[in-house]
């Protein structure tokens, strides 16, 4: 039998506190700086979703944009937020009892268009 065990993860949230009046784009992306959770367990079985987004993402070790959002000091998009959901695949038949985790890395870029 197979299930899933979920964790949330808090809220990011982007506030841009300095800087010209200015159009930024806003870049949020996650990786694992792990290839497995430990235990025997593929990293490929911890999946990522946006709480806005019913879509699960597999979880790799190169950066995947969780969203981007142009913002500008105190106007469009400033501050901007949003969480993280986090679930990982478990069979009850074949998983052994194990602690498993992943070193998540989050990214974010800041660019002038």
């Amino acid at each position: 039998m197979t299930g899933y065990a979920y964790r949330l993860l808090n809220v990011f949230t982007l506030d841009v506190t300095g800087g010209t009046k200015t159009n930024r784009t806003t870049i949020v992306a996650i990786r694992s700086a792990s290839a497995s959770l430990g235990g025997g367990k593929p990293l490929s079985d911890l999946q990522w979703r946006r709480a806005d987004l019913g879509t699960w993402n597999t979880m790799t070790t190169t950066n995947v944009t969780i969203e981007s959002r142009t913002v500008k000091i105190n106007t469009t998009n400033d501050p901007w937020s949003n969480t993280v959901f986090f679930r990982i695949l478990l069979s009850w038949a074949t998983d052994p009892p194990a602690t498993y985790s992943a070193n998540l890395v989050f990214t974010l870029t800041v660019t002038t268009p």
